[in-house]
């Protein structure tokens, strides 16, 4: 199989694009879609856009120092949080640890660190038990959804504290989360939970956030090859990875960081590398006109789709998952889902669910890099990965 793709019209397509929701006057305010309002979010993924294709390398100093600047000014000096008040709900954890995390990459994609200290981390994990009673409180070990982000956030935090400061208590912190997350992983599936949502779909979304830390630290992630096997079962006849037809930005994203990081100490595996192959070419289908990705295809929910889409429901052998995916195909009619609007919580305005947004832009982009990448294509000159542990290390 074949990837065509003009190397230099991915890259000036998507920065073309990226540029156009940037606010007028500004250096570092980017809108999330064309139909949302302009956010630190938006700004985020715009970097990191940026950033794997290489265009901060074209960043002068006087340009560096603004996005310095600007993502600095959204730090807490007291706890160390990063916070949107614009956006962000007062008394949510899960918002101030989210947007901590991704200005954590962003300033080190930027060669900076926090204008202030992570005061939180220690005031809010003093103990191994208190990681412990964390990943619990959270669900992360019955998959609970929601529980991988924030396991991963903790992960986060205590390796750059850990790697900025080398104290061993963190260290120790740090095998706690790996010890929780070894004794309470379902080994039937590789990921956390029962029942059919854990043990196929949601499971492996859920569960990547988890994967992220594991491969960070080189740690051998368990049941690894029954994830991979339940994770191909799930590929769509488009190499895609959604519950319904024309994919969703981070189920793509997700399987393919399992299968990529598997294929590479597996490379004599043929059938992955044609699966790897496909799903290039089924994400590249999504690209829109105005050049951004978005968070799916635009597909008619109607009782007809049975029959327009059946080559989605017949592409699994698995008659567990066909049932699965027509009765959320018969949810997504009745609630007329084409026609609502995605409401991140980086936004205001939400924005269409087939509508080119920056972060489905830069998951699908993430995705072709790695597929790029292991595989040894042209493409893979395009892009450059960041090296801080979270959503977009390789």
């Amino acid at each position: 199989m074949e990837i065509d793709i003009p190397k230099i019209d991915l890259r000036n397509e998507v920065l073309e694009y990226t540029k156009s929701l940037k606010v007028p006057g500004t250096e570092c305010e980017f809108k999330l879609s064309a139909s949302s309002n302009a956010t630190i979010y938006g700004s985020l993924f715009a970097l990191f856009i940026k950033d794997l294709f290489k265009d901060t390398e074209n960043f002068s100093e006087a340009v560096r120092n603004s996005w310095i600047q600007y993502i600095q000014s959204f730090q807490d000096p007291e706890t160390g949080y990063f916070f949107a008040r614009d956006v962000d709900k007062p008394k949510s954890l899960r918002n101030k640890y989210q947007l901590t995390a991704f200005c954590l990459s962003a300033l080190r994609i930027l060669k900076s660190n926090p204008e202030y200290n992570l005061n939180f981390v220690y005031k809010e994990f003093p103990t191994n038990n208190s990681i412990r009673n964390y990943l619990f409180r959270n669900g992360c070990h019955e998959g609970r959804p929601g529980s991988g982000n924030f396991a991963m956030f903790l992960g986060i935090f205590l390796t750059y504290e850990y790697e900025k400061t080398g104290n061993k208590d963190l260290l120790d912190k740090i095998n706690t989360w790996f010890e929780f997350h070894n004794e309470t992983q379902n080994p039937k599936t590789g990921f956390w939970g029962i029942g059919i949502d854990h043990d196929y779909y949601e499971g492996f979304q859920n569960a990547l956030h988890q994967f992220i830390i594991y491969k960070y630290h080189n740690r051998p992630y368990p049941n690894i090859q029954k994830a991979i096997k339940r994770i191909k079962i799930l590929r769509d006849n488009e190499g895609l990875f959604n519950k319904t037809p024309g994919g969703f930005g981070c189920y793509e994203y997700d399987a393919l960081e399992y299968i990529v990081h598997y294929f590479s100490k597996n490379k004599a595996d043929e059938q992955l590398k044609k699966i790897l192959l496909k799903s290039m070419n089924g994400i590249l289908s999504l690209q829109k006109a105005d050049g951004g990705f978005p968070l799916m295809d635009d597909i008619k929910y109607d009782l007809w789709g049975f029959l327009r889409y059946s080559r989605f429901f017949l592409s699994c052998n698995n008659p567990q998952i066909l049932l699965y995916r027509l009765k959320i195909y018969l949810k997504s009619t009745i609630r007329k889902f084409h026609k609502q609007r995605t409401y991140y919580n980086w936004s205001n305005e939400g924005t269409r669910t087939t509508e080119s947004n920056l972060w489905d832009t830069w998951l699908r982009c993430l995705s072709i890099a790695l597929i790029s990448n292991i595989l040894k294509l042209d493409t893979a000159n395009l892009f450059r990965f960041h090296k801080f542990i979270g959503i977009g290390y390789n």
